[in-house]
């Protein structure tokens, strides 16, 4: 039997600046990173929290940085953690919502958290695409799609059904190389939302260019 995962975290998102799809902005490392793109309408802020890893925040930060912000939902990523961790940074660090790697077993989804659960799937050309999300999809709010490999004829009517079945985050990469028009290549998929990454390093605290995705919001703005 298929089970349909919730949609309950997929609620409209009021922001200054209109956009044409929901923005997930994955991989902050700054206060300068969380501004920029909750400036820019993105809906999800997403922070590694998992210690001892290259970028990871503290939750102290992290709670600093929340306060500093209105709107976005606080994401915590983690790489392969335990339930008890899970739950602990979100109570410490105040998350909204939390996102977990590929190689995190679906049983420390089990038990249920008290914030929405984001769940990653990477797809690979040899695997099963709607297996590997079929597992997933019962126990996450919403599924992060990323592929090692660019979208394709081959792959491009199914990854199409796989998001107009489930709650479905959209890797921006899987575009190919990135470009000013990466959204029109990746929009008639309808994803319930794109994820990008932030890149680069702070020139000087809470200074920064983000050329790159400068051009990115102007593609998705849906202002004339």
């Amino acid at each position: 039997m298929n089970i349909q995962p919730k949609t309950v975290i997929f609620v409209e998102y009021k922001s200054t600046k209109m956009l044409k799809q929901k923005v997930f902005a994955d991989n902050l490392t700054s206060l300068a990173d969380a501004r920029y793109f909750a400036a820019n309408g993105a809906d999800w802020l997403s922070f590694l929290v998992t210690p001892n890893h290259p970028n990871s925040m503290s939750q102290a930060d992290i709670l600093e940085i929340k306060g500093w912000l209105s709107g976005p939902s606080i994401v915590g990523r983690f790489i392969h953690p335990s339930s008890v961790e899970i739950q602990d940074t979100i109570n410490k660090a105040g998350l909204d919502a939390v996102l977990v790697d590929a190689n995190t077993p679906l049983s420390v989804l089990q038990q249920g958290f008290s914030v929405p659960v984001f769940k990653e799937v990477l797809l690979s050309e040899k695997s099963d695409w709607v297996k590997e999300v079929e597992w997933s999809a019962p126990f996450a709010d919403g599924i992060v799609l990323k592929s090692d490999q660019p979208i394709n004829k081959k792959n491009k009517q199914l990854l199409k059904e796989l998001c107009q079945t489930y709650d479905i985050v959209l890797d921006a990469t899987l575009a190919g190389e990135w470009q000013t028009d990466t959204f029109r290549l990746v929009e008639p998929f309808t994803p319930k939302a794109l994820m990008v990454e932030a890149t680069g390093t702070e020139e000087e605290i809470g200074k920064k260019t983000f050329e790159q995705m400068d051009s990115f919001f102007d593609e998705l703005s849906d202002e004339d």
